[in-house]
């Protein structure tokens, strides 16, 4: 992530989240997100993301949500709580998006999609019993188009679009969906907002989210 400030910020894989500026000689290596909280310690991040309030979402690789508030410099963590169905679903936090109505989504591995409501969360897993539920648990990516239709890239279930009455799942795989390289998308990107980049296993496949087609 590349801040109004010129610093590229990196989140990597058990060595924490590391900073670079031209004007710095190296990058930081410290578990950087966690130095007013050395308990909370954890050096896997999966995901990065400032909302429009400039507050800063860290997903963890085991360690549940962090927020890092802009208005009072605090964090506040979110975790999976097994006796609390409103709680995040996961602790193993994967993708982070928010929508055209800053409502804020979280992908998880294993534990569906999330949404924010108030302090906590509803919870979105495949239903086998039905079609218009989201098609895999394991999510990679989030993207919110211009018409706020939530993009959905999963691993093993092709990518999924969330209506933006949020009632429906329509999934797109590689059975109906026409050059659709792959069923698992590891990334998503988007500049136009016509346009989705999806990162899969098999190569890049550039969807037109107008069109529904690759």
């Amino acid at each position: 992530y590349y801040d109004n400030t010129g610093i590229m910020w990196v989140g990597t894989y058990k060595n924490g989240v590391s900073y670079y500026h031209p004007g710095m000689f190296e990058f930081d290596k410290s578990p950087l997100y966690f130095y007013k909280n050395k308990a909370l310690e954890n050096k896997d991040c999966n995901a990065l993301y400032v909302d429009t309030k400039n507050n800063l979402w860290i997903g963890t690789n085991g360690s549940g949500l962090l927020q890092f508030s802009n208005t009072t410099q605090q964090f506040k963590l979110f975790r999976m709580q097994k006796d609390n169905s409103n709680s995040i679903s996961s602790d193993i936090i994967t993708s982070i998006v928010e929508d055209k109505t800053g409502i804020m989504w979280f992908g998880s591995f294993m534990g569906g999609l999330n949404q924010m409501k108030g302090a906590g969360f509803v919870r979105y897993k495949t239903d086998v019993n039905n079609p218009n539920s989201i098609s895999n648990n394991s999510i990679y990516g989030l993207v919110a188009d211009e018409t706020n239709n939530l993009w959905i890239a999963t691993l093993g279930g092709g990518v999924d679009k969330l209506s933006a009455n949020r009632n429906l799942f329509r999934r797109h795989d590689i059975g109906n969906m026409p050059y659709l390289s792959s069923n698992y998308i590891l990334s998503m990107y988007s500049k136009d907002p016509t346009r989705i980049y999806l990162c899969t296993s098999l190569g890049i496949d550039l969807l037109n989210v107008q069109t529904g087609s690759i």
